[in-house]
């Protein structure tokens, strides 16, 4: 990966969480201050990773 891509706030809150709707991510929120979130691939998330390599393997 390494690619750096600004996006806005509004844009990345809505595209994670259409991802976290259609099941791909899990949202873990914890209740701290300042507050933290983190995001992991879900079971389906992983196997939808695992497709996406194997079609895209070779088009570098």
């Amino acid at each position: 990966m390494g690619l750096a891509v600004l996006v806005s706030n509004t844009t990345l809150s809505r595209q994670l969480k259409t991802l976290e709707d259609e099941g791909l991510i899990i949202r873990r929120e914890y209740q701290q201050v300042p507050p933290k979130v983190e995001y992991s691939l879900s079971e389906v998330g992983e196997k939808f990773k695992m497709i996406y390599e194997q079609l895209f393997a070779g088009c570098s």
